[in-house]
């Protein structure tokens, strides 16, 4: 039996239009203004099966309306209010809200569909929004993928930086009333997609109105909008959070910073880090040195738990494997680091193992988890 999930999303992908010049869909490339332009919608997905399987329910996606160029005395019409209208009451009512950004190999539908099984897995009652960066849909557009997501960071900044000003009107209207909860998730490029988002939020903070002044400096720091940041299979260095031009900042964005990062992930490991020769990758290794970075950060060693095949399912465990999805729905909960279920802490601070649950007498053989229903 299936569930429908409502996905309200935010693109700078190209707008497909149909014969009777309605958007029916998006495409692999950049919008009109190289991919700064968005538009904003939401969707209809079904949830079914185990491991959690989405698709799109057909006609059901609405793409809000965009009127900029407008008559003398009339109001542009803009998809983000829109959107942001459709949010506000569960962001007036803390409401838990997930920002999710996907990764490589992604077509419009596919991103869609994992944001829904996202939450149909986690089994959370939160409302998610997906950023719908030009992904090819295809594993040999790797590239094409990487140089697309580094375009897309701007954008990107633009979605975070509307969603500071939300947080801010609602704080300055009710300074009493219990803070939005509004989470950050990102899987393998999308974390790429982050970093150079990052910058843009760097190199323009906040929104500014028509003719003010841009800043003359970048800045060092930046504003928290997010409870919980996770980093699921970063496909981006693994010294970002040592470099200001990398992530180094990121930690100012929220409260904590989960990175999740296994030995057995393919994807990374062989594809980006040997064939694309990207150097040692964040959801690898994990971050390279925990001493000198944020103590915001956290990092979690997953492989215990994650089978070790030469596929692509070793990248997706975020969203297949139980264990993985404890800990993170736990993290969402706000659950204290050391605290958490599961986990085992190392020698070096801020970095945890997730081992196997064990139903019978320990074991030499390592335990391969299986795909488990939400």
């Amino acid at each position: 039996m299936s569930k429908q999930y409502t996905v309200y999303f935010a693109t700078n992908r190209n707008p497909i239009v149909g014969s009777a010049g309605k958007i029916t869909g998006f495409g692999p490339y950049l919008s009109q203004a190289q991919g700064m332009d968005l538009r904003y919608g939401q969707i209809q997905v079904a949830v079914s099966g185990a491991p959690k399987q989405g698709k799109i329910v057909p006609g059901s996606l609405r793409v809000y309306d965009e009127k900029m160029l407008v008559g003398l005395g009339q109001q542009p019409k803009r998809g983000s209010d829109e959107l942001f209208s459709a949010l506000r009451p569960s962001l007036a009512s803390a409401k838990t809200i997930v920002l999710f950004v996907h990764g490589f190999f992604n077509t419009f539908s596919d991103s869609m569909e994992r944001a829904a099984t996202i939450l149909a897995f986690y089994g959370i009652d939160a409302d998610i929004l997906a950023f719908g960066w030009p992904s090819q849909g295809t594993l040999l557009g790797y590239q094409l993928d990487r140089g697309m997501a580094r375009q897309s960071g701007p954008a990107f900044a633009r979605v975070v930086r509307r969603l500071m000003a939300e947080v801010a009107e609602m704080t300055k209207a009710a300074p009493n009333a219990s803070p939005p909860v509004i989470h950050l998730l990102c899987h393998s490029m999308g974390n790429y997609v982050l970093r150079f988002g990052v910058q843009a939020l760097l190199a323009q903070p906040r929104d500014v109105d028509a003719g003010d002044p841009l800043p003359s400096a970048p800045a060092t720091h930046l504003p928290t909008v997010f409870r919980q940041i996770i980093l699921a299979a970063a496909d981006e260095d693994s010294d970002a959070f040592d470099r200001q031009d990398k992530l180094r900042a990121l930690p100012d964005l929220g409260r904590r910073v989960t990175v999740y990062y296994t030995h057995e992930d393919w994807v990374l490991t062989v594809l980006s880090g040997t064939f694309q020769f990207n150097g040692p990758r964040l959801g690898a290794t994990g971050p390279d040195n925990m001493a000198t970075i944020s103590d915001k950060v956290v990092a979690v060693d997953v492989s215990n738990v994650v089978p070790a095949e030469l596929n692509a399912t070793s990248h997706q465990y975020y969203r297949i494997y139980g264990p993985v999805r404890d800990d993170a729905v736990a993290v969402l909960s706000g659950q204290a680091s050391d605290k958490i279920p599961g986990r085992v802490a190392t020698a070096v601070p801020r970095r945890y193992v997730i081992v196997p649950k064990r139903t019978a007498a320990p074991s030499r053989k390592r335990s391969t988890p299986a795909l488990v229903d939400a």
